[in-house]
Parts: structure tokens; C-alpha cells; sequence
């Protein structure tokens, strides 16, 4: 998204780059059922993009024990980077710790998403 002819995504990355964690983005990616093999799942491929962010907890007073759990945590990733958007379901590993993605948010620039993730 530009403003007054900047790109704001740039202008973060540009900003942060090097002082977050690196971070990678495992995505997945679904092809179609076998029709020969009904039962035989859905494959998927699984595709590594690198990326920085940063891991933070939930305030005691968000977490429910449904929607946010304790331990839960809220993964900032830096979105320039990045060809494709996070979504529920894909991965992301920052400090040798990996995380499934329950949800995302992202800004209106595209240069954050703020993932729910647990472990």
C-alpha cells in the first residue's frame, strides 16, 4: 500500500529489519483429491519463506481458557518479506520453537500480521 507515493510495507521492513528474530514461515499449500483413492487425504506441500518478528504472551485478562489459552502466544511477523500472507494452519518457527497459526490480523499495509499461535 502506498501513501503520498511510499510503500509503508517497505518503509517498516526497512525500519526493523535486523533488530527482530529471524523467523520462517512455513506455508502450506493444498492440492486436490485423488479421485482413484476417496480416503486417501489431501496433499499438501509445505513451503518455507524467511521473515523477522518478535513472540509476546497474552495479558492475564484476555486469556479465556478457549479462544486464548494460557500459553498461547501472539507472533508479530514483518509482511515485506514475505510473497505470500500467513493463515490459520501454517507454521512458524522463531527461536527454535514452532508454532501453529490459529489466526491472523493484518494492518491495512500488509506490513505486520499479528498471528495467534500455540505451541
Amino acid at each position: 500500500m502506498e501513501l503520498f507515493g511510499v510503500d509503508i510495507a517497505e518503509e517498516i521492513a526497512d525500519a526493523f529489519e535486523g533488530d527482530l528474530l529471524p523467523a520462517v514461515l512455513s506455508s502450506k499449500t493444498y492440492g486436490e483429491r485423488d479421485p482413484n483413492n476417496p480416503t486417501g487425504g489431501i496433499p499438501s506441500t509445505s513451503t518455507d519463506y524467511p521473515t523477522e518478528g518478535i513472540v509476546t504472551g497474552y495479558a492475564e485478562r484476555f486469556i479465556d481458557g478457549t479462544t486464548i489459552r494460557e500459553g498461547d502466544r501472539r507472533v508479530t511477523l514483518l509482511g515485506k518479506p514475505l510473497p505470500v500472507e500467513p493463515s490459520q494452519g501454517d507454521r512458524v518457527t522463531i527461536e527454535s520453537l514452532s508454532y501453529d497459526i490459529l489466526s491472523v490480523n493484518r494492518d491495512a499495509a500488509a506490513a505486520t500480521y499479528i498471528c495467534h499461535c500455540r505451541r
